[in-house]
């Protein structure tokens, strides 16, 4: 009893210090600028479930060293570009260990630039330093967000937020309550 108490209680303590890993975002390339997306859009593809069981053959087929990373549960990484407005598919890199390429012939029948016409989606594009770390998929918060927002591929809005000046802590929106009270 003893032990597997002592053993819970340093479980306890450990999960308070350790961190997971936040995930390897894919790649956009807009207005010259290659940066990191939050979000999958390869997975809105209509057929995906299809789709994914080729790509994870294809994954397989690169015979990397260790097929996942902790930093990547999906085993690729795609490269987005958006070109006069509308987002292409320009590559699917795998291997975190020895980069490779998937061959986009094999998935969509024809390489070079895939229009992505299957993204009706807000993609988030996070920009600046990391202000919150978040350790679960992509909920870290940084300086800048950028929302791209697309219908069937053609980008129609993109809006930017400064998170830096809108993020407050939960100490300090407990202190304005506790002032706004006691005035």
């Amino acid at each position: 009893m003893k032990k597997n108490l002592t053993t819970l209680i340093i479980a306890f303590f450990l999960s308070l210090t350790v961190k997971a890993t936040g995930q390897a975002g894919d790649i956009i390339i807009w207005n010259g600028d290659t940066l990191t997306l939050f979000s999958n859009p390869l997975e809105l593809h209509p057929d995906w479930v299809n789709l994914s069981e080729k790509l994870n053959t294809e994954i397989k087929n690169q015979k990397c060293k260790s097929l996942f990373s902790t930093a990547n549960w999906r085993g690729y990484v795609a490269e987005w570009t958006i070109i006069d407005d509308k987002i292409y598919l320009t590559n699917i890199y795998t291997c975190h260990d020895k980069p490779g390429k998937i061959n986009l012939k094999k998935l969509f029948a024809k390489n070079g630039l895939i229009f992505a016409d299957w993204v009706s989606a807000k993609l988030i594009v996070p920009k600046g330093d990391c202000i919150e770390f978040g350790n679960l998929y992509y909920n870290s918060i940084f300086e800048t967000e950028i929302t791209l927002e697309f219908k069937d591929g053609v980008l129609v809005e993109s809006k930017t937020y400064n998170n830096y000046i809108a993020r407050k802590s939960k100490f300090w929106l407990n202190v304005e309550k506790t002032v706004k009270l006691t005035t």
